[in-house]
């Protein structure tokens, strides 16, 4: 791509973190799509684990899948996220 995915997913995490009361930003992922993960990595989403068998998804075989998941950190984290504005 273009960046679109990555900038819509930027927009996103602006917008969650001026939402009061937002303690937690996360989504999960099948670990197999290289492209989403990247999105979400430049979006400043950090790895936190990987749910194994967690999810079926529609547009696949009906198995269920692992997925990672990832989160932001926001402020009062100990973790700090760098390009997240």
């Amino acid at each position: 791509g273009k960046g679109y995915a990555t900038e819509a997913c930027l927009a996103m995490m602006r917008l969650l973190r001026q939402q009061p009361g937002v303690k937690r930003i996360g989504t999960f992922v099948d670990i197999e799509n290289k492209a989403s993960i990247r999105v979400l990595i430049k979006s400043g989403l950090m790895h936190e684990g990987v749910l194994q068998k967690w999810m079926k998804f529609p547009n696949q075989e009906d198995a269920l899948k692992d997925c990672s998941v990832y989160v932001l950190p926001l402020s009062g984290s100990k973790e700090v996220v760098q390009g997240v504005g």
